[in-house]
C-alpha cells in the first residue's frame, strides 16, 4: 500500500498535462477563429505548468519506473508550443501548434499506459 502513491501521482501528473494541452488547443482554436488574438499568451502560462509537471516527473522517476519519453514530453511541449506562440501568427503556425498538442496528448496517453504496465 505504501507504493500506491507512485503510480497514482504518475497518472495524476499525466492527466494534468493532458488537461493543459487541451486548454492550449482551445486557445489555439480561439486565435484561429479570430476570437481572441491574445490567447497565445495563455501558452506562456501553460509553459509554467509544463515545467512544474516535468520537474515533478523527474523527481518521481527516482522512485517509480517512468518511460523516458513520458518525463521528456512536458519539456518538448515547452519548446514546441513556445516557438508556436512566438512565431508570426499565421494559419500555418496555429495549425502546427494544434498538431503538436494533439501528438503530445496521444504520446502522453501511450507512455502513461506503458508506464503502468511495467
Amino acid at each position: 500500500m505504501k507504493k500506491l502513491w507512485q503510480p497514482g501521482l504518475f497518472v495524476i501528473l499525466n492527466l494534468v498535462f493532458i488537461g493543459w494541452l487541451g486548454a492550449v488547443i482551445e486557445m489555439l482554436f480561439r486565435v484561429l477563429n479570430g476570437e481572441d488574438p491574445l490567447a497565445l499568451l495563455g501558452i506562456l502560462f501553460a509553459d509554467i505548468a509544463f515545467l512544474i509537471i516535468g520537474v515533478v516527473l523527474i523527481i518521481l522517476k527516482r522512485h517509480y519506473r517512468i518511460p523516458a519519453l513520458n518525463w521528456m514530453l512536458p519539456f518538448i511541449a515547452i519548446l514546441g508550443l513556445t516557438i508556436v506562440a512566438f512565431l508570426n501568427v499565421s494559419t500555418g503556425s496555429i495549425w502546427a501548434g494544434i498538431v503538436v498538442s494533439g501528438v503530445l496528448i496521444v504520446s502522453s496517453i501511450v507512455t502513461t499506459v506503458a508506464g503502468l504496465r511495467k
